[in-house]
């Protein structure tokens, strides 16, 4: 049996939906709020494969430092480690480069969800669901 990966290295594009616009058009950057958007949906796929049928897991805590800029049209590369998992609990530590620059560090953490019991806790906070 083999056992399922610690790491995962994407690239991701700096397209439009990843920039701030809010300072003008000349200031078109990445947004933290994106990358750690990046670098949360990179955790959860990573442990995907740690993870059985049915289960899938939610976000529980971040900790994040934007250190650096990327411009719409860079590509910056997210590498994911994962730390620790203990069959529930999840530990991440992310950096984002654009090139050889460090631009980004994220400490993240997930706990797997059986979806079932996801389903039913959401549910239950629909007005008029139970």
């Amino acid at each position: 049996m083999t056992s399922a990966p610690d790491t995962l290295i994407r690239d991701v594009t700096i397209d439009a939906d990843r920039v701030v616009t809010f300072m003008g058009p000349d200031l078109r950057v990445y947004g933290t709020p994106f990358m750690l958007a990046d670098a949360e949906m990179a955790c959860r796929d990573l442990l995907l494969a740690h993870l059985g049928e049915g289960v899938d897991s939610v976000g529980v805590g971040v900790q994040l430092q934007h250190s650096g800029a990327a411009i719409e049209g860079d590509t910056v590369r997210v590498h994911t480690r994962l730390k620790s998992f203990d069959g529930r609990k999840a530990d991440f530590q992310v950096e984002v480069f654009r090139g050889d620059a460090l631009i980004g560090s994220v400490g993240h953490q997930r706990a797997a969800v059986p979806l079932d019991m996801l389903r039913k806790r959401v549910a239950s906070l629909v007005p008029g669901k139970a």
